[in-house]
């Protein structure tokens, strides 16, 4: 059966339903567009052998545009500043807010957005530790640079290392203030299929419907709830932006 909420509160009542039915963590991703695939940007359009490339390009050339880089040899830290930047990667972003998640849903419908959409949104929700079990990993959830994610981190900058790995559930390491405000967590793909097109999955994931008609309002729920631009998005760009916006 399809969940469908309208409203900030009915989110709310049914991801207190959930925690009372389940009793285990769970995580959320928002899409404007209720037929997005859940797949990393990489595998949308490149193949390993592309990525690879990317990766090591990345690597040569961002140290001169940036102080604040991480070691050598550290690539989980490379892999979240390629994401953090807009890199193709295989790492999709996921949050441990339901609120989070709602504004990225609802994205079209900001003040500050000049996007017009006419397509229902959704809310994915994602029991990382029952996923990583599934994909052969233990019940728990773990740090990103840890040697369980390294083995699929580490793929993606030698196009030698090309065996389906799966994927795993990663907790981000809070490096930046987008991170912390996102409360953002990652899962890492190895596998190039759409989680949602593995079966079976329904202990671990599932989808909330936001109908086009509610997404304005949301929206504007969101923003007097204090989860708008300058607190996601934490930087001085986007600080500017939400105040034109709020004053136009």
């Amino acid at each position: 059966m399809e969940i469908s909420i309208k409203n900030v509160s009915e989110l709310t009542e049914y991801f207190k339903y959930l925690l009372s039915e389940t009793h285990v963590i769970w995580w959320f991703r928002g899409h404007s567009d209720y037929s997005w695939k859940l797949l990393p940007s990489l595998w949308r359009e490149y193949s390993k052998t592309q990525e690879s490339y990317m990766t090591r390009e990345f690597l040569f050339k961002a140290r001169a545009r940036t102080t604040l880089f991480p070691g050598a040899g550290d690539n989980s830290g490379w892999l979240s500043l390629m994401q953090h930047h807009g890199l193709p990667t295989r790492l999709l972003d996921w949050s441990k807010s339901p609120l989070i998640a709602l504004y990225f849903a609802v994205n079209d419908y900001h003040r500050h957005s000049n996007i017009s959409s006419e397509k229902d949104a959704c809310i994915w929700m994602l029991c990382p530790g029952q996923m990583n079990e599934y994909f052969g990993h233990e019940n728990l959830i773990y740090p990103v640079d840890s040697n369980s994610s390294l083995e699929l981190i580490n793929q993606a900058f030698y196009t030698d290392r090309n065996d389906n790995l799966g994927v795993i559930a990663t907790s981000a390491i809070e490096t930046h203030k987008r991170i912390i405000m996102q409360q953002s967590a990652f899962t890492i793909h190895s596998e190039t299929n759409s989680l949602e097109s593995l079966q079976p999955n329904s202990n671990w994931l599932r989808k909330i419907k936001i109908p086009q008609n509610t997404l304005a309002e949301i929206a504007f729920e969101l923003e007097i709830l204090g989860i708008k631009l300058s607190s996601v998005f934490p930087d001085l760009d986007n600080l500017s932006k939400e105040i034109k916006y709020f004053h136009r």
